[in-house]
């Protein structure tokens, strides 16, 4: 991951890395135990059917994935296609190929984007661009 150039540089690039390994030590590792390290107490939550706070994430993890934790990835499972952070917001973009109503068997590409606020070292609050034309797939258990 590069560093961003500039005054809080390395600020960004913390913020940055914060991110890219919540994904990797929370949600691709499936370990509810890790949450702590990565998410705010008082975390805002905005996407839909998700409750804030990380007590209700923590609970989230651990019911959607009853199989972790598992071993945390050298690198995500499904790497970024962006990572870019400006102040205290950091913008994480992930692949997730869509079935092509107009060509059965085929693809189209769509990117998820999720926006962190960075607080005191942690992830404070989130927003997404999931919706129900995207799921949420996990590489591994739900195709590539």
């Amino acid at each position: 991951m590069e560093v961003a150039a500039g005054v809080g540089g390395t600020e960004l690039a913390r913020n940055k890395r914060l991110v890219v390994d919540s994904f990797r030590y929370v949600f691709d590792a499936e370990d509810a135990d890790a949450v702590p390290r990565f998410f705010a107490a008082d975390y805002r939550q905005h996407m839909p059917g998700v409750p804030s706070g990380r007590a209700a994430l923590e609970h989230f993890v651990r019911t959607g994935f009853p199989d972790g934790p598992k071993p945390v990835p050298d690198t995500p499972l499904t790497p970024p296609a962006v990572v870019m952070a400006e102040g205290r917001l950091v913008i994480y973009a992930v692949p997730r190929p869509q079935p092509d109503p107009e060509r059965p068997g085929q693809e189209y590409p769509y990117l998820v984007f999720n926006c962190f606020r960075v607080e005191n070292g942690l992830l404070a609050e989130h927003w997404s661009g999931l919706n129900e034309a995207a799921p949420l797939r996990m590489p591994g258990r739900d195709g590539p």
